[in-house]
């Protein structure tokens, strides 16, 4: 690791990519099929605005601090982004515990795949799972530059067709939010048949939540600033793509409470929202939400893979195809709810550390930065 010197200006279409890139990694199969949002966001009634608030704080504040980490260092392996954050020890903990967390998302971000061809097409979940999983495997072979310019702009389109579906629902059924709201405080999430969080209260939940966030970014964000030649692109683009991601969470929460009889129990509720606007567009907007769910498996099965090999190398290839095999049995015998709910928030706890190192990496690096003044 040395310093790596980068320039200061920004072009806005760089600067957005990398916040696509970001959005890809945020999106994924549970927040594409809505599953996430009613979980950790809707089930959680007057609070779900607490839970908003306190992610959005964290997500800018990491995401800037691996962001400068990764432009002002010239970091070559993931293991050493962690030792600079977290020390010799911890970070070799969080070194080989991220990669296997990583992995863990990444199979239920398969196992979304699997739920939405069952649900929406009735046909049997493997093809779904072994379909994504090929895709990954191949993206991942590419390596990072490549896949961030691919996720980059995918992560923007999910985004926009994903707002879109979820205002049309918002505006057809506007009425119904503030009923079905109180609805939800009153009578409580199982009563829509809704599967709440396993965090035990709402501040739990908004960090279990963002620990599983900061798993993702740590290594794929602060690798996108050391090979981004501005670090003021990385910078912005890692701050506009975590608020437009938050701000269009907001909306597809909103759209699912004015239609919380029709979506409540489903494993796949933003395709039945699509349904709702016009029933053929059900059938288009699962091609989508396995886009966002291909979005997030890709950087999340990198992970593991960059560990151990090369990034694009032979033995890169071969690993990720091993991974990528082992997934599709995984999530054939492994719910999808199951996997998501369990994962993201054991996951999350063992992350409550790092905030500690995160905060005291900020001031290490900022009184080095008042040093070079």
């Amino acid at each position: 690791m040395h310093h790596n010197p980068k320039g200061t200006g920004m072009r806005f279409g760089r600067m957005m990519i990398y916040a696509g890139a970001v959005m890809s990694l945020l999106i994924g199969a549970a927040f594409a099929t809505g599953q996430e949002v009613l979980m950790y966001f809707v089930a959680w009634g007057d609070q779900m605005f607490l839970i908003i608030g306190i992610i959005l704080a964290v997500i800018i504040w990491v995401s800037l601090s691996f962001a400068v980490a990764g432009s002002r260092y010239h970091f070559e392996k993931n293991e050493e982004i962690f030792q600079f954050f977290c020390g010799k020890y911890f970070g070799k903990f969080y070194d080989y515990f991220t990669v296997v967390f990583s992995y863990a998302c990444y199979l239920f971000m398969v196992g979304g795949v699997g739920s939405t061809m069952k649900e929406q097409f009735g046909i049997p979940g493997i093809l779904g799972i072994a379909g994504l999983s090929a895709a990954a495997v191949l993206t991942v072979t590419l390596g990072l530059s490549k896949i961030t310019d691919i996720l980059g702009c995918l992560g923007s389109i999910l985004l926009v067709v994903i707002g879109l579906i979820s205002i049309g629902n918002l505006l057809m059924n506007m009425d119904q939010v503030v009923p079905n709201f109180a609805a939800i405080n009153t009578l409580g999430p199982e009563a829509f048949g809704i599967e709440k969080s396993i965090a035990p209260n709402a501040f739990m939940n908004a960090l279990n939540y963002m620990g599983t966030v900061i798993i993702w970014f740590t290594t794929f964000i602060t690798m996108m600033a050391v090979q981004s030649e501005r670090k003021m692109e990385i910078k912005a683009g890692s701050v506009a793509g975590s608020v437009l991601f938050m701000a269009a969470l907001l909306v597809v929460a909103f759209a699912m409470i004015s239609v919380i009889d029709l979506v409540g129990a489903s494993e796949v509720p933003s395709v039945l929202m699509a349904g709702n606007l016009w029933k053929p567009l059900a059938s288009a907007f699962a091609v989508i939400v396995i886009g966002g769910s291909y979005t997030t498996a890709v950087p999340l099965l990198w992970t593991p893979v960059s560990r151990f090999t090369e990034d694009g190398s032979k033995n890169s290839k071969i690993l990720a195809v091993i991974l990528g095999a082992a997934g599709i049995v995984i999530t054939l015998f492994v719910p999808y709810r199951t996997l998501m709910n369990y994962i993201m928030n054991i996951g999350g706890l063992l992350v409550y550390v790092m905030y500690v190192f995160i905060l005291r990496t900020d001031i290490r690096m900022y009184q080095d930065y008042k040093k070079q003044i």
